[in-house]
């Protein structure tokens, strides 16, 4: 488990105070009283505010204002990241982002309804997603408590990264029930296409609608002349002739990195849709080249 680091002397002037990444289980894990970034990692918790309870896991992400009454129980391998930071320094600092509708979301009004005891809109990242910003959180970690030449600027500029990569790559799942039949349908179509790497089902998919699971294929079917599965599907493949061609990962590690976790079953699903095996696939692009 990671240390807290100590705040800076000069912590009201600086935009971080401290990040760290932890994993916990249990109850009684509160927050501090710094404006926080909270992105869970992996495990699962239930989050306390005021009167309002909510279950949290891998990829939901909270910004929470100073003095906020948030508590995460029930913890079973609750592992987060939470960096500290100044709230008035970040608004200073990242400009034209305030003007997409994620940043707001995260970074204004939910924090709010947070601060008042409301439950705050539900804001997730890709599983895909969540590895990079995992990654980038612990360089901002090593950062912080090593200490090299520069540490403060580059550390800005790495925490600054991943408040433009959550704000780009949230999806906020309430959203999709309000609006026109056909923009929820759409909302739908973006969340896969950002969130394709996740272990999703029909049942997922409908219950961000609130339609039950017949009319929600319905619709999809209506407007893309095609099932939702079947879409999803047309994704992954898409993604994973990419990864075929352009990278070096392994056959396993493309079926992973699309959302399957049995790599025969991902192996079936690409012959089906490309003619040939993945291994088939990469060799004839090889000698093409």
């Amino acid at each position: 488990m990671a240390e807290t680091i100590e705040k800076p002397e000069n912590s009201k002037d600086s935009l971080l105070i401290s990040a760290e990444i932890i994993t916990k289980n249990g109850n009684g894990f509160k927050v501090g009283d710094e404006a926080s970034l909270v992105i869970v990692l992996g495990g699962n918790a239930v989050q306390k505010n005021g009167g309002s309870l909510v279950r949290v896991s891998a990829g939901d992400v909270r910004v929470i204002f100073p003095e906020t009454d948030c508590e995460y129980e029930n913890m079973e391998n609750f592992r987060v990241c939470i960096i500290r930071f100044n709230y008035e320094n970040l608004l200073i600092e990242i400009a034209s982002l305030k003007n997409l509708k994620e940043f707001q979301l995260l970074f204004i009004d939910n924090p709010n309804r947070m601060a008042d005891g409301g439950q705050c809109i539900n804001n997730v990242l890709g599983r895909e997603t969540v590895k990079n910003v995992e990654q980038l959180a612990i360089l901002l970690e090593e950062e912080l408590t090593g200490k090299k030449p520069e540490y403060e600027e580059t550390a800005k500029y790495i925490f600054l990264s991943i408040v433009a990569i959550i704000s780009r790559y949230c999806t906020s799942k309430t959203k999709m029930s309000g609006g026109s039949s056909v923009e929820i349908i759409t909302n739908v179509a973006t969340y896969m296409e950002n969130n394709y790497a996740d272990p999703i089902k029909l049942e997922d998919l409908a219950a961000l609608t609130h339609y039950s699971c017949r009319h929600f294929t319905r619709l999809f079917q209506e407007h893309f002349h095609t099932s939702p599965m079947t879409y999803l599907n047309t994704i992954r493949m898409y993604k994973a002739n990419n990864m075929i061609v352009k990278t070096s990962f392994s056959i396993e590690e493309v079926a992973h990195r699309i959302g399957f976790e049995d790599s025969g079953h991902f192996c079936r699903q690409f012959k089906r849709h490309y003619g040939l095996t993945p291994k088939q696939w990469r060799k004839q692009h090889v000698e093409n080249q």
